[in-house]
């Protein structure tokens, strides 16, 4: 096993291995994780139910952070006010960010407050524990980071990593300020691992600190090489489309249909995954002609959605999501020589290449994605294999685990 000194490793979820939506492509990464270290431990961020996944035998779950009392929160700003105030001034170093952290003080020191309450708790945790071998890994820039930051005022930690995917780093993702101390949070961690070459340029972009580069590195996600029958069946006579993704505004699934209404070839649409605009999308549904047939399964999980692919082949994965990091639900549909058709967003055109399908301007109206499709449909033909060779060359579990592990041991 290499790197033999750092045996155990603290991986830091929003609420994995709770609920059954939480962190689907967690579930992939956990396996290579607990087969390279000797001891996991999952702090979860928040226990939404106590619905609980399998996970290795060799991972526990620290529940410390997810049951920690929140409250009173101004108790503890003021009894870590110095912390409080580091924070604050480093971040506050111009008149726009002063007038910004004004304007949304309650939600900036919610979160400060948070990390301090969730940090004490994971102090008073680790109290006696030995942490000279221990990795600290974060699966979101956004999440524990502050309370991570408030135990290393006491403990001497060797290593804290995280990875950055989307939310926690595009301004986009927040309505109404720019992702909160976004440069202490750099400050504070050894190396951030983005899921996307586009979001590694993004923050190099914005940051614009030489001093910081050194500190960011660009690591893709993966799902393992899938097993299926080449030869299984195409999933219907008519051509077939797929999309999975949860219906979001910034997904704009319940856009799709609008879409479908306005195309001319006889197709199939399935879509799996469900979300709070849901019913919006049922409705959108009813409108749809009759050359246009469509099933809404809800939520499914991945090893449903597996089972999917193995057991037909459709035609085209379909997405005109407006804000991305980079999709698992791609890599799986690659993986099994599924072409894509997507809006250019967040590290999409990473996946989405002439290889593998063709990729849409991120300003393309509806009207127009319907007219490619037809085209798409019409005139496209990609050969099967050198979709999933692209996957062996970008996307596979195996290698980018792998070469992530070594990285977080060395």
């Amino acid at each position: 096993m290499p790197g033999e000194k750092n045996n155990t490793l603290f991986l830091f979820t929003a609420a994995y291995p709770y609920g059954h939506k939480n962190e689907p492509f967690l579930e992939n990464e956990i396996e290579y994780l607990a087969r390279e270290f000797k001891e996991v431990v999952i702090f979860p961020h928040t226990k939404p139910s106590n619905e609980k996944r399998v996970v290795p035998e060799n991972v526990t779950i620290n529940n410390c952070m997810a049951e920690a009392d929140q409250n009173p929160k101004k108790k503890h700003l003021l009894l870590n006010i110095f912390f409080t105030l580091k924070i604050l001034l480093y971040s506050a170093r111009s008149l726009r960010r002063i007038r910004s952290f004004w304007l949304n003080h309650k939600l900036l020191l919610d979160i400060i407050s948070i990390g301090i309450i969730q940090g004490t708790a994971l102090k008073k945790e680790l109290k006696n524990k030995d942490l000279d071998n221990t990795i600290f890994y974060d699966y979101w820039f956004f999440n524990a980071n502050f309370s991570i930051q408030y135990l290393r005022k006491n403990r001497k930690i060797k290593k804290y990593i995280c990875r950055a995917h989307r939310f926690d780093i595009y301004d986009e993702s927040w309505p109404t300020v720019n992702v909160p101390f976004l440069e202490w949070r750099l400050k504070n961690i050894d190396e951030v691992y983005f899921i996307s070459k586009h979001g590694l340029n993004y923050i190099k972009d914005k940051l614009d600190r030489a001093d910081y580069n050194k500190k960011l590195k660009q690591s893709y996600l993966g799902v393992r090489r899938p097993v299926f029958d080449k030869n299984r069946r195409k999933c219907d006579e008519l051509f077939t489309i797929v999309s999975c993704a949860r219906v979001v505004d910034f997904k704009r699934v319940h856009l799709i249909p609008k879409v479908l209404c306005k195309i001319k070839s006889k197709i199939k649409w399935i879509h799996f995954g469900d979300g709070p605009l849901f019913s919006e999308l049922e409705k959108n549904c009813k409108n749809l002609p009759e050359h246009v047939e469509f099933e809404l399964k809800g939520h499914t999980s991945n090893t449903e959605v597996h089972n999917f692919y193995k057991s037909c082949k459709p035609d085209l994965f379909m997405s005109i999501s407006v804000s991305e990091g980079l999709p698992v639900s791609m890599m799986e549909a690659i993986g099994y020589g599924v072409p894509i058709l997507a809006v250019d967003a967040g590290g999409i055109n990473e996946i989405v290449s002439d290889q593998t399908g063709e990729l849409l301007r991120h300003d393309i109206k509806l009207e127009r994605i319907a007219k490619t499709l037809d085209e798409f449909i019409d005139n496209k033909s990609f050969q099967e294999e050198n979709v999933k060779a692209f996957f062996d060359n970008n996307f596979s579990a195996g290698k980018n685990y792998g070469k992530f592990i070594l990285a977080l041991k060395s």
